[in-house]
């Protein structure tokens, strides 16, 4: 009765402390790629950058596409703690802005990934020094560049897991934020939504 007590009460420490384990190793996962895509964005925003003639330099900026992009699956395919081929969503990582980011995935993953700059939200002007561009980002008018790197996953069919990262335009980024509910913390960044 007593071997039965004591593998009782160890059973109930150890499952929790397992739990937590596993949870950090798949949530390191998000970490290390969001900084990969960061670092990507800061060395793009130091890279010396033309007008389309060649000859004058454009204001220092962070690689845009077109609208939010995304690599891995959507909200409605994620399957709780399944992970992801790269060869399904190597094509995604092949076009802009992901190229442009040096972002890959080569091993199995369980986050889809996001990536939204200011050149994607409500701007206006043509980023002269006539018409200096300037953007609208979370309510505020920015100049150019914003961006946020964010990443989500299903991981064991209870609450989604959101990391998110936010760079600025002075070329400094905020630190990596964990979701609260629908929002990250500190910054207040939106959760991502699935392009279509």
């Amino acid at each position: 009765m007593i071997v039965v007590a004591i593998i009782g009460i160890l059973a109930a420490v150890a499952i929790p402390g397992f739990m937590s384990y596993i949870k950090n190793s798949k949530t390191s996962e998000a970490k290390t790629n969001i900084d990969a895509v960061k670092t990507g964005a800061l060395a793009y925003y130091q890279a010396e950058h033309y007008d389309d003639t060649g000859l004058k330099a454009i204001t220092k900026n962070y690689p845009q596409g077109d609208g939010q992009k995304k690599v891995g699956p959507a909200s409605t395919a994620r399957k709780p703690g399944i992970k992801n081929s790269p060869s399904d969503y190597s094509n995604d990582m092949l076009v802009a802005p992901w190229s442009d980011l040096k972002f890959s995935i080569q091993a199995p993953f369980y986050y889809t990934y996001y990536y939204n700059a200011d050149g994607n939200m409500n701007c206006t002007g043509a980023g002269t020094e006539a018409s200096p561009r300037k953007c609208e980002f979370e309510g505020a008018t920015i100049t150019p560049s914003h961006f946020q790197i964010a990443a989500t996953a299903s991981l064991s069919g209870d609450a989604d897991s959101t990391f998110c990262l936010n760079g600025y335009s002075d070329g400094s980024t905020g630190g990596m934020l964990e979701a609260n509910g629908n929002t990250c913390l500190a910054d207040q960044a939106k959760v991502p939504s699935d392009p279509e």
